[in-house]
C-alpha cells in the first residue's frame, strides 16, 4: 500500500539533506546523465541546484503533492513524463527526488 503524501513529505523532510546528490532518473530509461544537488530543505519547499539551470530551483510542497497521485502510474509506465511536465515545470526534480527517496528507504 502506498504511503500518504503527508507521510512521504515528512520522510523527505527528515532524510533529504543539503549537499545530497540526487541522480537523474526516468521510469522509461532509468538512470541517465547528470545529478542534481540539494541546496536547501524547508518545511514548504526543496531548493535544488541543477547543473542544467542557471539559478537555484525552488520546488514547492504543493508541486510535489500535485504529482503524488500520478507517481505509481508513472513508475508503471501508465503515465508519461509529459503529462507530469504539463502540471509543473519542476517535474524532473520531483521525479528524481521521489525515486531517490523510495530507492533509499529501508
Amino acid at each position: 500500500m502506498q504511503k500518504s503524501f503527508d507521510e512521504t513529505w515528512g520522510e523527505l523532510q527528515k532524510r533529504l539533506k543539503p549537499g545530497e546528490f540526487i541522480p537523474n532518473w526516468t521510469a522509461h530509461k532509468g538512470y541517465k546523465g547528470d545529478a542534481m544537488k540539494i541546496a536547501q530543505v524547508h518545511q514548504d519547499e526543496v531548493v535544488v541546484d541543477s547543473p542544467t539551470a542557471k539559478t537555484l530551483q525552488h520546488v514547492s510542497r504543493q508541486e510535489f503533492e500535485t504529482i503524488w497521485p500520478l507517481w505509481p502510474d508513472y513508475k508503471a509506465l501508465r503515465v508519461q513524463r509529459q503529462e507530469i511536465r504539463d502540471l509543473t515545470r519542476s517535474s524532473r526534480y520531483i521525479i528524481n527526488i521521489l525515486h531517490w527517496l523510495e530507492s533509499n528507504t529501508p
